[in-house]
Formats: C-alpha cells, sequence, structure tokens
C-alpha cells in the first residue's frame, strides 16, 4: 500500500480506491498495480502520484486510504480520487471520507467502472465497459500512464448529493437490505438514513432493482442478463395483471421535504393538490442523465408533456437537466419498457 510520504518532487496525488468484489476479478487485478506508482506531468519538472487502496481493509472509519488522504489533505486543497467499482462504490467512497472527517468537497472524484450499470461513470463522460486491468499493467505499465494522464487533465465539476431518509410504520412497517430485515440492537429499524447521487425509483423501478440485487452474480455480463430478464418481467407483467401503480405506494410528492411545501402532485380520492396524469406505474427522481445502464439516456431532455395538471413551472419541458442545481428531474413512467 502507498503512503503519505514527504517527497518534495510530488505536485499532485491521485487516489484510487478500488471494490475487489466489483467486475469480475477486474477490480482485484487493480490492487496489483506496482507502490509506490508515479509519472512526471508534462511542461513542469515535477510528478503526480498515484495511491491505490482497497476498500474492503479495515474497518468503517479506519482505513488505511482515507488516513493517507487525510494527511494530505492538511498540506493542500483537494485531491484527485478514482472509483473502482460500481455506482454504489462511488457512496461508498463519499460515506467513508466522512466518517474520517474529510470533507468530500475537497475529493475530486472520477470513476474506473466495474459494475452493472455505471450509470455515474457514463454520465461522467467516462464510458461504462469495464476496463482491462491486465493491460493496463503491460509493457511497464504504459496504458496505466497514459490514464493517468487523463485522469489528471480531466475537467471538475459540481455534483449534488441528496440525503434520503425512509422511514415505515411503527408496528407492521420493515425495512429489508436484499432479504433480510435491517436490524440493530436485535431491533428492527423503523428508520433509515442514506445518500443519493444517481436516481431513486418509486413502484415498479424500485421492484426491478430489488429482484436484481437478489440475483446478483460476479459476472457483470451475467449481471446485465438479470436485468433485462427482470425488467421483461415486470413488462410483461403490466400487460396481464393490474401492476404496482404508483398511486398504491404513494400519496403526494412535495418541492421540500415536508407535506407543508408546495405540491407537485397529490393522488387519493381527497387530494387538493394537483393531479398526476396517466396512472403511471413508476416514478424516478433523477440527478443524473443516465438511467438503466446506459439504455435510458437524457430522460428528462425527451419527455414530451407535462406529467401533472399544475406544474410548478411554466417551462418545465425546456429546463435543462444540471447535477448540481440542488433540484431533482422528476418523471413518470406509464411501463417500464418506455425507458429504452
Amino acid at each position: 500500500m502507498a503512503s503519505a510520504g514527504s517527497d518534495d518532487a510530488v505536485a499532485e496525488h491521485v487516489f484510487l480506491f478500488v471494490n475487489p468484489l466489483s467486475g469480475g476479478q477486474v477490480g482485484a487485478e487493480l490492487l496489483e498495480i506496482p507502490q509506490p506508482f508515479s509519472i512526471p506531468i508534462p511542461l513542469t519538472t515535477r510528478r503526480a502520484r498515484l495511491h491505490v487502496f482497497s476498500l474492503l481493509e479495515g474497518i468503517a472509519g479506519n482505513k488505511q486510504g482515507f488516513h493517507v488522504m487525510r494527511d494530505i489533505l492538511s498540506t493542500c486543497d483537494m485531491v484527485r480520487v478514482f472509483v473502482g467499482g460500481g455506482d454504489g462504490t462511488v457512496m461508498w467512497v463519499v460515506q467513508e471520507a466522512e466518517l474520517h472527517r474529510i470533507n468530500p468537497q475537497k475529493m475530486h472524484i472520477g470513476m474506473v467502472p466495474l459494475g452493472t450499470g455505471n450509470d455515474f461513470s457514463r454520465s461522467l463522460g467516462w464510458g461504462g465497459r469495464n476496463p482491462d486491468a491486465s493491460a493496463l499493467l503491460k509493457d511497464d505499465c504504459e496504458m496505466l500512464k497514459l490514464l493517468l494522464k487523463d485522469w489528471l487533465k480531466a475537467p471538475t465539476s459540481l455534483h449534488d448529493v441528496w440525503k434520503v431518509t425512509l422511514k415505515v410504520d411503527a408496528e407492521d412497517g420493515t425495512i429489508y437490505r436484499k432479504d433480510a430485515p435491517v436490524r440493530k440492537d436485535g431491533h428492527d429499524v423503523k428508520e433509515l438514513e442514506t445518500f443519493m447521487i444517481l436516481y431513486c425509483g418509486i413502484a415498479k423501478d424500485a421492484e426491478l432493482a430489488y429482484n436484481v440485487e437478489l440475483n446478483r452474480t460476479k459476472s457483470q455480463f451475467l449481471n446485465k442478463l438479470v436485468y433485462i430478464w427482470q425488467g421483461l418481467m415486470i413488462s410483461l407483467h403490466f400487460f396481464c395483471c393490474v401492476g404496482q401503480r404508483v398511486h398504491r405506494v404513494l400519496r403526494g410528492l412535495y418541492h421540500g421535504t415536508s407535506p407543508q411545501a408546495p405540491s407537485v402532485f397529490e393522488v387519493g380520492l381527497r387530494h387538493k393538490g394537483p393531479r398526476l396524469y396517466s396512472n403511471p406505474e413508476m416514478i424516478l427522481c433523477l440527478n443524473i442523465d443516465s438511467y438503466a445502464g446506459g439504455t435510458a439516456r437524457h430522460l428528462w431532455s425527451s419527455s414530451w408533456r407535462y406529467g401533472t395538471s399544475q406544474p410548478l413551472c411554466e417551462d418545465l419541458l425546456d429546463t435543462e437537466q444540471d447535477p448540481s442545481d440542488g433540484q431533482l428531474e422528476v418523471l413518470t413512467l406509464s411501463r417500464p419498457d418506455l425507458v429504452a
């Protein structure tokens, strides 16, 4: 593993945090990058150093890589952090940074896509295909040196991180993580806080994501087949069954954090707010422009009508999507297959 060191010639530090369980064996192969690893920065006499760490080493809040990064950040304003994993691994890195008292705003995050969908990587322009880790290490790591130069030149942009709070009924509600209830101190957890950077799905999208997690494998290709199969099953369910419509799981959506905020829509016989059109099967709250592993890009800009009877903004259809504007784009879909 890399150490912070005190090399005065190092002008920039780059961190690569790898989830070895992502991408089959690719994640584990990335951990074979020789350490220390550095390259000269073009047009200067200084160097950039790459620090590589496994996210599985250490316990939450006590991982060597984050201690090294915190020490380096005490002498500079920011570091470039690349995440070798899937979309969920990004939030893992952000949460670990906070546990180590590191300000995530000092981390300029990029991706080495190792997951199934890799929507975050696609939205940032890093693509969605797993890299050939063995090729990166050939010929004295020549391809890795070129990749590191690309990382150093990559422009940065702001990206919102959303906190999501989930509450269930105190008596009958249960929060599941995969196929087991979430428990703490011997009791079922009734309220859960998590973070979101991509999108949040309600109704059929949530069902699809849950089924994919239950059947996840170590193969990116097989995981995509699972995703396609589950999507087809849910789409067929639409034609032969009543379906889990949005109005069955949601009473309203509000432009804020409470029902006292302006209403986006309300459902039910006694609703007073704007009406939801089309009796949709799913709702997507988007913070990026890629969905379902890139099969649906730019969903927001391809929308053709308002989803409610009284939109909060009259020029909603002409609004550009911006992942750093402090707002989520909310879409309704009548069928899951319409995203493709």
